[in-house]
């Protein structure tokens, strides 16, 4: 009987971690498409920020 419940359960957490990597890249997609917006204006801040390091 584990034998049959083993896999199952491993399939599951499979198919749970694949979905959780989809949610992970399509939050980190709309967040760089949000802050693709707001780049042009933190580059220079960042460029400063270098410099004066």
């Amino acid at each position: 009987m584990k034998k049959y419940i083993q896999p199952y359960a491993n399939r599951t957490s499979m198919r749970h971690r694949v979905n959780a990597i989809i949610a992970v890249l399509l939050s980190v997609v709309m967040i760089i498409g949000m802050a693709s917006g707001i780049v042009p204006a933190i580059l220079p801040i960042l460029k400063h920020a270098q410099a004066a390091e």
